[in-house]
């Protein structure tokens, strides 16, 4: 429901972009607004298509995401990637090694990195935020702390929420104190700039 819920935000949004907005530069390094929107399109490939693109380029899987979300892009007008965003409304389609909470992670966050860098206030809700943040420091646990970009030592960060009642502290008694919106704490935990404008 929380994945249904942002696509729709995600789709309206888009849908009100003109051309230079849907060309500014998102938060994912690299991609355009229209990179991303194409990338969230992509997600409901077929696990035959994922290992193909991913044999393809020798197991890179960030070679192989960023191939999918330029071909979506390069095949498809803006406006049929907002059908098609609206079209996977209501679906449960879960890849392999991919959980319901990945999804909802992956909505949030790419949400986020189409909306913050055009200054547009994307609202979404306090606990599926909390729940996403949870998330990333638990799959962290398995990545020696590190958070997805690769960036961040969890395991020496204590997060607190300025809008909300939350926070995660570390145990570590030399921790640094990474105080943010859910939204900018959201990004910091998954590689983005704790330091991007909220």
């Amino acid at each position: 429901e929380v994945v249904d819920l942002e696509l729709e935000r995600i789709a309206d949004l888009l849908e009100e972009l003109n051309e230079d907005q849907w060309n500014a530069l998102s938060l994912c390094e690299g991609w355009r607004v229209r990179h991303v929107a194409a990338h969230l399109v992509s997600r409901e490939l077929t696990t035959a298509q994922i290992l193909g693109k991913a044999l393809r380029y020798l197991g890179n899987v960030d070679k192989a995401i960023d191939a999918g979300a330029r071909d979506v892009s390069n095949r498809f007008t803006d406006l049929e990637v907002v059908e098609q965003l609206r079209e996977m409304i209501g679906h449960r389609v879960v890849n392999k090694f991919v959980t319901p909470h990945d999804v909802m992670v992956e909505a949030l966050v790419h949400g986020l990195d189409i909306a913050v860098p055009l200054g547009v206030d994307l609202e979404q809700p306090q606990d599926a935020m909390i729940a996403a943040i949870e998330r990333m420091i638990k799959a962290a646990g398995s990545m020696k702390g590190k958070t997805q970009g690769g960036g961040v030592s969890l395991t020496k960060v204590t997060l607190r929420a300025t809008d909300a009642d939350w926070s995660h502290e570390s145990t570590d008694p030399d921790a640094e104190v990474v105080e943010g919106t859910l939204a900018g704490l959201l990004l910091y935990v998954t590689g983005r700039s704790p330091r991007k404008p909220r």
